[in-house]
C-alpha cells in the first residue's frame, strides 16, 4: 500500500492513503521529541511563512530515515 500524498506540515509529517472505495486515512507523526519543541515550531519564521508545510517524496523520506539520518534533518522545512 503506497500513500497517494505525503506532506511535512512542520510540526508533524503525514502520509495519506486512499482505498478503492475512496475512503481516506491520514497517518501522522510528530516531528519533535519534546512537546516544547513541537509547540515552539508555531513561533518560527518557517511556520509563519508557510503554515501548511511542504509536499515530500515518501520514498526519499523513508530511505533517509532507514539510513539513520537524524529526524531533525529529514523534517526540517527551509525558512
Amino acid at each position: 500500500i503506497l500513500p497517494y500524498r505525503t506532506f511535512n506540515h512542520g510540526p508533524a509529517t503525514s502520509f495519506y492513503y486512499e482505498d478503492h472505495d475512496g475512503n481516506l486515512v491520514e497517518m501522522s507523526a510528530a516531528n519533535f521529541e519534546r512537546e516544547a519543541d513541537f509547540l515552539g515550531y508555531f513561533q518560527t519564521a518557517a511556520f509563519k511563512k508557510n503554515p501548511a508545510g511542504i509536499p515530500i517524496d515518501a520514498a526519499d523520506y523513508l530511505r533517509r530515515y532507514r539510513a539513520g539520518e537524524p529526524l531533525a534533518s529529514i523534517t526540517r522545512i527551509p525558512e
